[in-house]
Parts: structure tokens; C-alpha cells; sequence
């Protein structure tokens, strides 16, 4: 068991809420992209109709399947960039089936990002909440940091993570088993979609929060510093006054 000062603690832990606030930062990103992507699905069913209406130039794009659908980086890709790419020699059966392939592999990796998504916001909540113990336990929190990092951080994290996530899987879900629905599929996937922008929302305004946290962080270290100078100041000084009487005394 490692001892560390007041200061030398408080140092660790800041360093660790920057490299949770650098982790936080790329789940972000990666729940937007994924958000992106999943908003690529067109429901409903494909025929060779739909599919020359999205091929051509006036078609709508928001019916484009993308194979660019939430892969990490270095996958090779897996499906077509739009429909109107798929498979160039194929007849319309193939086409359709390759395309139904390619939008039930957007859902299907949707589903499994933003499972991966509220594992990692999970871990990163429980870290804000382990750093709120140690400096509880250490005594040396106070007030507006444990607020900042309970309620404007560590809570919502696990709000998101246990409550707001698992609504938008089960919503993905309903979305996926009604893909060929030209009726249902349409509105189920806004609502995905709808709830997938609110959530997004309130990962950012956390974000804010630890940027926020950041520069209180700076402030209170600054203040330290001054109060750690002016010690050393008053040190001096009575130093100072004290070999001036000694000087006096010898005279």
C-alpha cells in the first residue's frame, strides 16, 4: 500500500479524471458514428423497383445501404457503400438478398456497438464513483467536488449506462425484427433513432461536465499553490524576525 500526501493524491487522481475524460471523449465518437449508421437503414421491402428508385441520381438517400456500417477500423469491408453499388453483375434476387444481408449487418453491429457502449460508460461512472470514495475516505474532499463528481458525472454515467441504454437496445431490437416492414419499421427505427440523439445529448453535457471539472481542478491547484506560498512566506518572515532578535539580544 502506496503513501502518498494530501497533494500527491489529489495529483494521481486528477491525472486519472483527465485519462477518463480522454476514454469518455472516443466512446463518444464511436456512439455517433454508430448513431450515423444506423440511420443509413431504409425499412421497408426491397424490390427491384426500390432498388432503381435508389439508384438513381434523384432517388432518396436516406434509403442507401451503406457497407460502411460502424466497422472498426482495419475491417475489411463487408458490404456495399450504397445499393446502387451492390453487386454489379448480379440479377435483382441477388441484389436483393445481398442488400437485405448488408441492412440486417447495420442493426446487428448498431446492436452490439452500443452494447459495447454501455459496458464502457458503465466502467467509466464506476471509476468517477471510486475516485468520490477515495477522497471521501482520505478526507479530503469537499462539497462542490463531490457534487461535481457524483451528480453531474459519476451518476448520470450510470444512468445512461443502466437505464437509458438498455431502452435503446430493446427499441433496436423491434427495429430489427421489423426491417421489412414498410409501415412499422420506418417509425420504429426515428424512435431508435430519437432516443439514440437523446442520449447522445446527455453523454455530451457530461463531457461538459468534466471539462468543467478540469478547470476547477487547475483552479484549486492554483490556490493551493498560493496558500502553500504564502506559508513559506510567513516561514520566512518569522524566520527573519527571529534572527533580528537574536542579532539585537547579542548586541
Amino acid at each position: 500500500l502506496k503513501v502518498v500526501s494530501p497533494d500527491q493524491l489529489l495529483a494521481i487522481l486528477e491525472n486519472k479524471e483527465q485519462e477518463l475524460r480522454t476514454r469518455f471523449e472516443t466512446i463518444i465518437d464511436e456512439f455517433a458514428a454508430t448513431r450515423d449508421n444506423l440511420g443509413s437503414v431504409h425499412p421497408g421491402p426491397i424490390t427491384p423497383a426500390s432498388i432503381a428508385a435508389v439508384s438513381s441520381p434523384s432517388g432518396p438517400q436516406p434509403g442507401a445501404e451503406p457497407g460502411d456500417s460502424g466497422a472498426e477500423p482495419g475491417d475489411a469491408p463487408s458490404a456495399p457503400k450504397s445499393e446502387s453499388d451492390a453487386g454489379g453483375g448480379m440479377n435483382p434476387t441477388e441484389k436483393i438478398e445481398q442488400l437485405r444481408d448488408s441492412r440486417r449487418l447495420l442493426v446487428e453491429r448498431a446492436i452490439e456497438n452500443f452494447e459495447r457502449s454501455a459496458h464502457e460508460i458503465e466502467a467509466v461512472g464506476n471509476a468517477f464513483a471510486e475516485i468520490c470514495l477515495q477522497l471521501e475516505n482520505n478526507r479530503i474532499d469537499t462539497p462542490e467536488l463531490q457534487r461535481r463528481l457524483k451528480s453531474k458525472i459519476s451518476e448520470p454515467l450510470l444512468e445512461i449506462s443502466g437505464r437509458r441504454l438498455p431502452v435503446l437496445h430493446a427499441q433496436i431490437r423491434v427495429v430489427q425484427r421489423r426491417l421489412e416492414d414498410g409501415v412499422q419499421g420506418p417509425s420504429d427505427l426515428n424512435l431508435s433513432l430519437a432516443t439514440a440523439d437523446a442520449i447522445l445529448r446527455e453523454m455530451r453535457a457530461v463531457l461538459d461536465s468534466m471539462l468543467e471539472l478540469e478547470d476547477y481542478n487547475r483552479l484549486i491547484d492554483k490556490v493551493r499553490k498560493l496558500i502553500e506560498a504564502q506559508k513559506q512566506l510567513n516561514q520566512q518572515t518569522k524566520q527573519q524576525q527571529l534572527d533580528k532578535l537574536k542579532d539585537l539580544q547579542g548586541e
